[in-house]
């Protein structure tokens, strides 16, 4: 399944289910990743014991490296316990004009190339 790309929303925000809905026709797929979505979400004990678990975890994992990074760095961003997002506050970081310079936002080193 590398390449298909699927967002779902499982909740009872009226509000995001809204904006959800309206963004919709932006983001349709194709009838074949229709069917193979469906048949995913109907092995329970699957998603229950293996996707959500492992999703879970990996989300955990990549939000503690991003945030350790961004403290020892000395960026303000808002904590969370849910999500995929970290909303960050890069307004102090000094980006250099002068190409000999290194920029401070590339001193961090947030991504880690494995």
């Amino acid at each position: 399944m590398s390449g298909f790309r699927v967002g779902l929303y499982y909740g009872f925000g009226s509000e995001v289910k809204t904006v959800i809905q309206n963004q919709c026709r932006f983001t349709r797929f194709s009838a074949n990743m229709h069917v193979v979505l469906a048949n995913m979400l109907k092995d329970k004990d699957w998603i229950d014991n293996v996707y959500m678990a492992t999703n879970q975890k990996r989300l955990r994992e990549c939000y503690q490296f991003v945030s350790s990074k961004l403290t020892l760095a000395g960026i303000p961003f808002l904590e969370t316990t849910c999500g995929l997002f970290l909303y960050a506050d890069f307004r102090k970081v000094k980006l250099s004009h002068n190409s000999k310079e290194i920029p401070d936002i590339q001193k961090i080193k947030l991504i880690s190339i494995r």
